[in-house]
């Protein structure tokens, strides 16, 4: 089992023999499964949950069309050829899967992007529509309705 950030985070403030020795002390506390990996496991995650509540399989065909990106693109980050997307690109892809607002933030921060913050007026707007898949699925087409938000408040749209 790997080290918590916080411990991680103390032990580097007060670490003081180089970073060598630090990535060496820490050897497999580091985040290091490529972002296909966490994309396929959460995909799984998704249809256990569907499948239990008694919903079909989200095919990637439609995660495409519910995150308004084409189907090569989800693919190409299923599959590893395409390994760091944009920020705006993981959010479409959160549409597209349904995410919650933790999902979408472990993704986000998986990928070394910025996590959606409540202070910030766009995201603040993008997690009350990624808040809704709490009680919705994908098929809702949230991503059209957040931008439309968007756009009326006069803040960039997901694009």
């Amino acid at each position: 089992m790997g080290k918590i950030t916080d411990e991680m985070n103390r032990n580097f403030s007060e670490y003081r023999n180089g970073i060598d020795g630090f990535v060496k002390l820490n050897n497999g506390a580091f985040d290091t499964e490529k972002l296909s990996v966490t994309l396929s496991r959460i995909y799984d995650e998704i249809n256990e949950d569907r499948k239990a509540r008694g919903l079909g399989i989200l095919k990637k065909n439609k995660i495409a069309d519910y995150g308004d990106l084409t189907e090569a693109v989800v693919y190409s980050l299923f599959n590893g050829a395409r390994d760091n997307p944009n920020r705006d690109t993981l959010i479409k892809l959160c549409f597209g899967m349904g995410l919650a607002p933790d999902t979408a933030n472990f993704l986000l921060r998986k990928c070394s992007k910025g996590e959606l913050y409540i202070r910030n007026e766009r995201d603040c707007v993008i997690l009350y529509f990624l808040r809704q898949f709490e009680s919705k699925s994908a098929e809702e087409r949230l991503l059209t309705a957040c931008n439309g938000k968007l756009k009326e408040l006069g803040l960039d749209e997901i694009n």
